[in-house]
């Protein structure tokens, strides 16, 4: 069995699954070998996100703590 790292965003619901520690993503972000390897892929809309993130063992989070960790990751100006 292959580990297939990933984020499913569903902005509709307001979450997010992942089965990629943050220390990962952030590695990933500030590399540029790295990020060369991501790949961005949309989902049919037949496809149940939830049973999908459920498949690959992915944790369920809500959509603005992911952004907030995501735009920490990426240095921007943030309100405290």
């Amino acid at each position: 069995m292959t580990l297939i790292n990933g984020i499913i965003f569903n902005p509709a619901q307001a979450w997010v699954a992942s089965n990629t520690p943050l220390s990962v993503m952030r590695m990933v972000c500030r590399s540029r070998a790295l990020g060369e390897h991501v790949r961005i892929t949309a989902l049919a809309p037949t496809v149940d996100a939830r049973a999908r993130a459920e498949q690959r063992g992915m944790t369920v989070h809500p959509l603005d703590d992911m952004l907030f960790a995501l735009a920490q990751m990426g240095e921007c100006r943030l309100p405290h």
